[in-house]
């Protein structure tokens, strides 16, 4: 069974037909695989509230502490976990490194499931974008936020087109069974704003912590459903609130 531990967020996406008997269950299981998706560590630009993209910035001390909380978390699951995939950005692959150790697991990397290409907009804080680029900053609040695109960067949209392609490959082969990701603030939430169908919209209202963990269910190519969104409550506890998402970061 999988950990079905009760939590604030937890969701369960319409239009799928659940199986009655224990057969039929068993059946319908090993059709389907977990995805168990995770936000890297704090990183140095997260604390000081940076927009990352493909730039990279190395773990914190804190998330270092948040990568070890989130091994021991998954190392709790009672359906096992089969296999580990990370970003190739290296706060991706250091976090998953730290986390597969209670698993016994190291991670495979894949570029597709990297944070969004920020662009111009790489290494900046919100009052210098605001400063220098205001009437692209404008157009992110007034247009599709699906569509928008930083100077030199990519849209949401095509995050998600490239993600999903990801996903379906690694769900593919590991029917059945449950699999980690560690990925980006992001590339969660507009995963989970594509599950559930909003096209974009309150976006920002979606949080992904550091370490966090969303569970999804794959039931076929580009068929998700979203079970939990960021669990974080076995994080370390500290005075200072987690450190935000940027802007898309």
């Amino acid at each position: 069974m999988w950990n079905e531990a009760p939590w604030r967020y937890r969701l369960v996406s319409r239009n799928v037909t659940h199986a009655q008997t224990p057969e039929q269950l068993g059946q319908a299981r090993a059709r389907t695989t977990r995805l168990l998706v995770a936000r890297h560590g704090e990183t140095r630009d997260n604390a000081v509230r940076r927009w990352q993209g493909w730039n990279d910035s190395p773990l914190t001390a804190r998330g270092v502490s948040q990568a070890e909380a989130l091994g021991r978390r998954l190392a709790s699951e009672s359906d096992p976990v089969a296999a580990l995939y990370s970003s190739d950005l290296g706060r991706a692959v250091h976090t998953a490194t730290i986390a597969g150790q209670p698993l016994g697991l190291s991670p495979a990397t894949d570029p597709s499931l990297r944070e969004r290409n920020a662009g111009e907009f790489s290494g900046l804080s919100l009052q210098q974008l605001n400063d220098r680029y205001a009437a692209d900053m404008a157009r992110r609040d007034t247009g599709s936020l699906l569509d928008w695109t930083p100077p030199g960067g990519e849209s949401l949209r095509q995050v998600l087109e490239r993600v999903l392609a990801s996903l379906d490959r690694i769900a593919a082969a590991w029917r059945g069974r449950s699999v980690v990701v560690v990925t980006h603030g992001g590339v969660i939430r507009v995963l989970a704003t594509h599950v559930l169908a909003r096209d974009g919209e309150r976006l920002w209202d979606l949080q992904a912590a550091n370490c966090g963990l969303s569970a999804f269910t794959w039931h076929g190519e580009g068929q998700l459903t979203l079970e939990r969104l960021d669990e974080h409550d076995y994080l370390p506890q500290v005075t200072d609130p987690p450190a935000p998402i940027a802007p898309a970061e």
